[in-house]
């Protein structure tokens, strides 16, 4: 107290020397800010460098009040920022089973936590690293109003934050990190909303916090015991709504069904995930639907397989290997000879859907769109307009065309 003391009464006195009194104050210069808010954060822990590239499961928005196939688009450029903004320390790859996954990403229109963010992340830890991370996004904000796109990318970039170990926020508004992040708007003569300033966005100081987790020493870690690939293999991110059944509907045209010839869904199949999606409250681990081959019955006499019947059993083949185009091409074939089982149509159903949705998950819009119109062609052909498959397979046929500048194409397919 001493020093203290003394430091108060050399101020004092030097402001009342003659000549001094009515001098201007001494202004000191603002504390620049911290190069990054790591300090605040609570225990932060990183993933084991040789879990990276962390795989992503995103389950299904389809059902989901609110859920945009676009709201996935940004999602995935939200990985890909992170991604970006660390100079590739943590990098994301894209699995088509939630067993497969360490982090799940799922949309809500109600969060099943109490909270007044549009998103929660919950993770799971060993004691010295991330194991496990389950990622909640909203669709409306706790107002009830609908999330717009500039929202999506705010609430998905801070989410991936903390699944990324940033166990805490920031206390600077312009972080990602801060909450609560805020927006401002001006109302346009049209009436619609426009974002004044630019659009959310990873700034240095989220960065640089990343980085104190993700450091020199922890990039060591990264040549130790490294991750075994998933037996399903991966796929570029997907939207799993977007994607078609390939199952076709369980009445065969013109006699028997057949049999289930067993899985089709092999290594890098991009088969729609099953059911609607996550509700509020629950976390449905979601199975890969498995599309059943159907093969005509074969004769009661010995007599050897027909042409047309050896040319089903080898597009089937063909798709349970996950070689869709050898299948369309057998199945064609066997299309033209024909032998009133319309086999070669279900199967050839089958095949097209199939490399619609790989070519989909690899965002090759126009390949997609090729084969789902194909396939919905046929489908009518086969099942009739009614067939309700075709209503799931149109927004994934609609969003390509969309990819493609072609939306008047669905419209006109649609009548």
């Amino acid at each position: 107290m001493k020093n203290v003391r003394l430091i108060t009464i050399a101020v004092l006195l030097a402001l009342s020397l003659p000549g001094l009194a009515g001098a201007a104050p001494v202004r000191h210069a603002p504390a620049a800010p911290a190069a990054d808010y790591y300090a605040n954060l609570q225990s932060p822990l990183p993933w084991h460098g040789s879990a990276f590239p962390l795989r992503v499961y995103i389950h299904s928005g389809s059902g989901i009040e609110g859920y945009k196939l676009e709201d996935n688009d940004i999602l995935e450029g939200c990985f890909k920022e992170w991604t970006d903004a660390t100079g590739g320390r943590v990098t994301f790859t894209f699995v088509t089973r939630p067993a497969d996954a360490d982090i799940e990403v799922e949309w809500h229109r109600h969060l099943p936590v109490q909270t007044l963010e549009i998103g929660h992340t919950a993770i799971v830890e060993d004691g010295n690293y991330l194991t496990k991370a389950r990622v909640m996004l909203l669709t409306y904000n706790t107002a009830g109003k609908l999330l717009r796109p500039e929202q999506i990318k705010q609430a998905c970039l801070h989410e991936i934050g903390h699944a990324l170990g940033i166990k805490g926020h920031s206390q600077n508004p312009k972080d990602i990190m801060f909450v609560p992040y805020n927006f401002h708007y001006t109302r346009l003569p049209s009436g619609d909303l426009q974002l004044v300033g630019p659009p959310p966005a990873l700034t240095e100081r989220d960065t640089k916090t990343a980085l104190r987790i993700y450091n020199d020493r922890w990039l060591a870690s990264k040549g130790q015991t490294p991750k075994m690939a998933p037996t399903t293999g991966s796929t570029p991110a997907l939207d799993p709504s977007a994607l078609a059944s390939a199952t076709p509907a369980p009445a065969a045209a013109g006699g028997s069904s057949g049999s289930a010839s067993g899985s089709t869904d092999t290594a890098g199949s991009a088969a729609k995930s099953g059911g609607t999606g996550d509700t509020a409250g629950s976390k449905t681990e979601t199975k890969s639907a498995v599309p059943n081959t159907f093969l005509p019955p074969r004769s009661t006499s010995n007599k050897p397989d027909s042409k047309y019947r050896t040319l089903v059993k080898g597009g089937i083949e063909a798709i349970k290997r996950d070689d869709c185009d050898q299948a369309i091409s057998l199945l064609n074939d066997a299309l033209k000879l024909g032998d009133g089982s319309k086999m070669a149509e279900m199967n050839l159903i089958i095949a097209l859907t199939k490399k619609a949705n790989k070519s989909y998950a690899q965002r090759n819009y126009l390949d997609a769109a090729d084969s789902y119109k194909s396939a919905l062609m046929l489908r009518k052909q086969v099942y009739g307009g009614s067939d309700p498959k075709i209503a799931e397979t149109m927004p994934a046929f609609s969003y390509s065309l969309k990819k493609l500048g072609r939306e008047a194409e669905a419209a006109e397919f649609k009548r």
